[in-house]
């Protein structure tokens, strides 16, 4: 939404006239993503060569950026695009009971896991469907979400096209150099970069790992840091990466925050991909 507002020439977003304001906070937030991002510049206005494209695309701005690097920096358009396809569809995975169960379910996605987490993950899956000819068969035997899939191909599509009327080119791909995919993604999602804190272990649970506490490295709240941990449809969900970025969280009723789309990084990636936040030590 701030990105829609600033590419109509709404630069000042704290005194625009909203019909429902959102909450200060969030709105603050935002701006500070979007100037993280190379989005805006310091009269807050959208830059030419990220804020002006990123708000042409149909994607949360993290994602967007994200896929703006892979094609102009990592040169793994192809790549980015299926990605993209796929995060922005409800569902990649079938559910548990369209294939005998959870232990079925996790057992199909141990096939495609990756120690990189689900976006490799993920491009594993779109790989393994094209070499199968898109088999809804294949889908429904290993678990897959068929609908999910081809919906996930429409939309990779339709932003290749977006990105070559705003003038991108898109057929280059890291040729099986999956550092340049995890690059790109980590130069979208820096601001979603969590580190691994501690363990805990519950003695009234059953889970005798305990769980991986995580707290994110850009905290805008100095004591009331989030109580981050590994969601259960990750395939990291089991391992314990100590950097991670994730695409999005979700509250559960525990009070955790569940990471979603995770991907484990090099913290030397956050230094030299977003120098303005993270700083060398």
């Amino acid at each position: 939404m701030l990105l829609q507002l600033k590419a109509l020439g709404i630069d000042n977003i704290m005194r625009f006239d909203w019909l429902s304001p959102p909450p200060a906070e969030a709105a603050v937030r935002g701006l500070e993503l979007l100037h993280a991002l190379g989005a805006s510049d310091m009269a807050a206005k959208l830059t030419q060569s990220t804020g002006v494209p990123l708000a042409e695309l149909p994607l949360e701005p993290q994602l967007g950026a994200a896929l703006l690097a892979a094609t102009t920096r990592f040169n793994c358009c192809q790549e980015m695009l299926t990605l993209a396809g796929m995060l922005s569809v409800p569902a990649i995975w079938a559910a548990p009971g369209a294939v005998g169960g959870k232990k079925a379910l996790d057992e199909a996605k141990a096939k495609f896991a990756a120690a990189e987490g689900d976006l490799v993950a993920f491009l594993n899956v779109h790989k393994a469907w094209l070499e199968h000819g898109k088999s809804h068969k294949w889908s429904s035997r290993n678990g897959i979400h068929q609908h999910g899939m081809l919906r996930a191909a429409e939309v990779s599509q339709q932003l290749c096209r977006k990105l070559k009327r705003l003038g991108f080119h898109t057929n280059s791909s890291c040729e099986g150099d999956i550092e340049l995919v995890l690059k790109a993604v980590t130069a979208g999602l820096f601001m979603n970069a969590a580190q691994h804190d501690r363990t805990e272990y519950d003695p009234r649970s059953t889970n005798a790992m305990g769980s991986n506490v995580y707290r994110l490295l850009r905290h805008l709240q100095p004591g009331r840091p989030l109580k981050l941990r590994i969601h259960a449809s990750s395939v990291l969900v089991r391992t314990q990466p100590q950097l991670v970025v994730f695409l999005r969280c979700q509250q559960n009723d525990q009070g955790w925050y569940e990471m979603q789309g995770v991907t484990a990084v090099q913290p030397d990636w956050l230094t030299e991909l977003a120098p303005g936040v993270f700083h060398r030590r």
